[in-house]
């Protein structure tokens, strides 16, 4: 569409929010902004997207004396909070238009925010974000891609708020229960061979991958108890043994980015006793062969994908890593392997 090129260019431009040497610059720039957020509900996804980023770089900034004007961030994210509340009561694929474009004019504002966690405990916004990214309440009365969207907004101001603690910061119980709903409506979808839902591979992917993060993060935080960090390991192999392959795949490919600075860590960290680092490690070794064991059984099950190659190197790596950083702790010829007998050991 012709309009594309003109967001593509208005989206090159500089941040009005970093024009410090120009103080005319909105005046320049806020009589684009309502034209602008009127190309959020383009019918072309590529309009909403570009639309998106020009909206973000037409942005004030956070506040301060501006925070009230036309193009602050916050007013903007209130006006799409608004918008996104009105779309919500219209089920047509203009209104899912809106949603989508609304949700990522949200997304590309936090994102181009210094303190997003901040803006993010706006009662109305945060309502909002947490209806679309539970897949409103897990009925399914908006596409996929808004509620993937909603879901990473949400992960760049959980993200955001543990980087800005100076002490450990613990999820949001809330974002955990929505990451984990998204994984489940996936392996539902996943189940049903009749279904075909436009966005639901990108949903799956986001679902995989920010509930890995989540999870993995709470496994090796020092400050995380026994039973909460068992749990989310058993949550880890749920993930990387899921029958959507979009979270099994998005998941591992989470999992093993982190998994190599981690062991590194953990070698490196001579202030605990190499036993207890060890002891540490061990459930996570056992999970990564029950999991590699999973996925190598996918050729005999009828009707079913067979074991896909990079998931497989992805899993092995991941567990020769953590095996061998376990052996070399506790110098212990055993390996911790839980339940599987030797012989399985020796065909895998």
């Amino acid at each position: 569409p012709a309009l594309f090129p003109v967001l593509l260019l208005l989206s090159r431009l500089q941040p009005v929010a970093q024009s410090f040497t120009d103080s005319a610059a909105t005046d320049l720039t806020d009589p684009f902004v309502k034209s602008v957020m009127l190309c959020l509900k383009h019918r072309h996804h590529k309009v909403r997207v570009m639309a998106a980023r020009a909206l973000s770089v037409l942005c004030s900034g956070d506040g301060g004396d501006d925070a009230h004007s036309l193009s602050s961030r916050s007013n903007l994210l209130s006006r799409c909070s608004e918008l996104l509340t009105s779309s919500m009561s219209a089920a047509s694929s203009t209104a899912f238009n809106a949603q989508h474009g609304l949700l990522l004019a949200v997304q590309a504002l936090l994102q181009s925010s210094a303190s997003p966690q901040v803006l993010f405990e706006d009662e109305a916004l945060f309502a909002t974000v947490q209806y679309l990214a539970s897949w409103c309440n897990g009925t399914g009365a908006c596409p996929p891609l808004c509620t993937k969207i909603a879901l990473e907004a949400w992960a760049h101001a959980e993200e955001s708020h543990r980087r800005a603690k100076s002490t450990e910061h613990v999820f949001d119980l809330r974002y955990l229960q929505a990451v984990y709903a998204a994984v489940d409506q996936m392996e539902v979808l996943s189940g049903d061979t009749n279904s075909a839902v436009v966005g639901a591979a990108q949903l799956g992917a986001a679902a995989g991958t920010l509930s890995c993060d989540a999870s993995f993060s709470i496994i090796f935080s020092p400050t995380t108890d026994e039973s909460k960090r068992a749990l989310h390991i058993s949550n880890i192999e749920r993930l990387l043994t899921s029958k959507c392959y979009d979270v099994r795949l998005y998941a591992t490919k989470s999992f093993k980015k982190r998994i190599w600075s981690k062991v590194d860590e953990l070698l490196s960290d001579t202030s605990v006793e190499g036993h207890k680092r060890a002891a540490f490690l061990s459930p996570v070794c056992a999970m990564l062969v029950r999991a590699l064991r999973s996925e190598m059984e996918r050729e005999n099950s009828k009707g079913g994908l067979a074991p896909h190659p990079p998931t497989l190197r992805r899993l092995s790596r991941c567990a020769v890593e953590c095996l061998s950083a376990y052996r070399s702790l506790c110098e212990c010829p055993s390996l911790p392997v839980g339940e599987i007998s030797a012989e399985e050991l020796w065909e895998m």
